[in-house]
């Protein structure tokens, strides 16, 4: 008779496992939806008097960001997509400079209005190449 030595003995606890997955479940059940995030958000944009442009900007580069990342829910929105969402645009950086501002815009008033329990986005940076402006000659002074 051979010595069992528990080489390929095999212990996972299911219950924990089970209860991660719900609590996935529960907390995307609990969030938001981006349409309905931007849509209150945009409500207190109008309110507090943001002009047309910048709204239409907000709902453009939103609906663009769920487009390419396929996500739906506030929830969903990690690092990974928002790289993700910049490195697979073909513009300049001053472009996603700007597409990222109206991002993390979105995402503060979001955590305003307590969707967020922290503001996991304000690590994310494009750095842009500044153009430095020659100095003056004599002859032009």
């Amino acid at each position: 008779m051979t010595k069992k030595t528990g080489l390929f003995d095999v212990n996972i606890d299911l219950d924990s496992i089970i209860v991660i997955s719900e609590q996935a479940v529960t907390q995307r059940n609990n969030s938001k939806t981006i349409d309905e995030a931007s849509v209150i958000i945009i409500q207190q944009m109008t309110a507090s008097g943001y002009r047309p442009r910048t709204i239409k900007d907000y709902e453009t580069i939103l609906r663009n960001f769920k487009k390419v990342q396929d996500v739906q829910y506030l929830s969903d929105i990690t690092l990974n997509t928002i790289y993700g969402w910049l490195e697979q645009m073909p513009v300049s950086n001053q472009t996603k400079l700007t597409r990222l501002k109206v991002l993390k815009s979105f995402l503060s008033k979001c955590f305003n209005n307590g969707w967020y329990e922290s503001k996991f986005w304000q690590t994310i940076t494009v750095k842009v190449d500044k153009q430095v402006k020659n100095g003056a000659d004599e002859q032009d002074i």
